[in-house]
Formats: C-alpha cells, sequence, structure tokens
C-alpha cells in the first residue's frame, strides 16, 4: 500500500512538472509574441509613442527569458 502510494505520488509529481516546463515554454513564446506585436505597432506610431512599445517590447523580452530561465530549473531540478 505505502509503495503503490508513493508511486502515484512520484507519477503525479512527473506529470506536474512535465505541465509546469510546457507552461514555461508556452509563456515564453507568448511573451515574445507580445513583443513582435509592439515593434510592429511601434513602427506606425509618432516618436514619443514609439519609445514607449519599444520599451514595452524589451519588457516582454525580459519576462521570455525569466520563464526560460524557470524551465531550465525546472529541468535540472529532475
Amino acid at each position: 500500500m505505502f509503495v503503490k502510494s508513493l508511486r502515484t505520488r512520484f507519477r503525479f509529481r512527473a506529470f506536474f512538472l512535465r505541465w509546469v516546463e510546457e507552461a514555461d515554454m508556452k509563456k515564453a513564446k507568448t511573451y515574445r509574441e507580445y513583443k513582435a506585436d509592439c515593434i510592429r505597432i511601434a513602427q506606425l506610431m509618432r516618436a514619443k509613442d514609439r519609445e514607449a512599445l519599444l520599451k514595452m517590447a524589451d519588457a516582454w523580452e525580459d519576462r521570455a527569458r525569466e520563464a526560460e530561465r524557470q524551465e531550465k530549473k525546472a529541468e535540472q531540478e529532475n
């Protein structure tokens, strides 16, 4: 009974970690899509607005890199 319980917990943990890793990869991809949107829109704006959108694009890239770091960290823990 105890061994069965441990197996179930291990399977759940493995499933959960895979789910978190996939979520982080999706987050990074989504954040980079937001970045690309900001850059595209910035090209159509006046200089002042363009600057703000390009700063936003940089922030989205930072978020994407952080999501990738979290993904690598989760991989190393396994």
